[in-house]
């Protein structure tokens, strides 16, 4: 699972997880290095894997995984961006999270082999892969990153030159945002080419939402009434 991820933290490159940095024996003498990971191969394209890794950037920044944030003079995973997603199975049974920064990704799976317990509180209610995996991903980061320097972290590829561009659009329907949007517009990013040609059709109006208006942050979809919305 944590191989997975790898190629939207590279730009795209699909490498060999490393579970091990090198071996050393007694006396110092290094017996395996595994520290100049090798290139690997192209499975995304470059924007396409930035385009994910914003995605999967929001979830830490305002989605189900917000716990993994800590900062240390401001900065987050020694100066380090990271994403991830979390995952939780029917009837709690397994909680995950599997979070990456430009240079680690680890995985983090709370359950039983056998699904016989459930993690539930003693109220009743279930335990998610935001409760209890994402605490301990931060806690492991936290960790392996100690004591490094902010200002030597590394980032993430960026996309393509001009490959993608922002539009604001209405979080409820997905169309570009009219003035009448209010707080539900949000600047989303697209591949270029591919953001909503149409204005909103569930708050009607013809004036573009205004570039200078504060767009307010999020962390969930309101879902609203959909029915009868006309395809873009």
């Amino acid at each position: 699972m944590a191989q997975a991820y790898i190629p939207f933290a590279t730009g795209g490159m699909a490498r060999d997880a490393t579970g091990i940095l090198r071996v050393v024996d007694r006396y110092g003498n290094v017996l395996e290095s595994n520290e100049q990971p090798s290139q690997g191969i192209r499975v995304l394209s470059e924007t396409g894997a930035w385009l994910m890794n914003n995605l999967l950037q929001s979830v830490v920044r305002a989605g189900t995984a917000t716990g993994t944030r800590w900062y240390a003079g401001g900065a987050p995973y020694a100066g380090r961006d990271a994403g991830g997603k979390t995952g939780t199975t029917s009837d709690y049974a397994d909680a995950w999270f599997i979070g990456f920064t430009p240079d680690l990704v680890a995985s983090v799976w709370v359950g039983y082999d056998n699904h016989v317990v459930r993690m539930r509180l003693q109220s009743g209610r279930g335990e998610a892969g935001g409760d209890i995996a994402v605490p301990i991903w931060g806690r492991f980061m936290r960790r392996s990153f100690a004591g490094y320097d902010p200002a030597a972290a590394p980032e993430f590829p960026p996309a393509a030159s001009g490959a993608v561009e922002h539009s604001i659009i209405c979080r409820q329907s997905g169309f570009l945002a009219n003035a009448q949007c209010g707080d539900k517009a949000v600047d989303e990013i697209f591949w270029t080419g591919t953001q909503p040609a149409s204005y909103c059709p569930i708050h009607t109006g013809t004036s573009p939402f205004a570039s200078d208006t504060t767009i307010p942050d999020f962390t969930q979809f309101d879902t609203g009434d959909v029915r009868g919305w006309p395809s873009r």
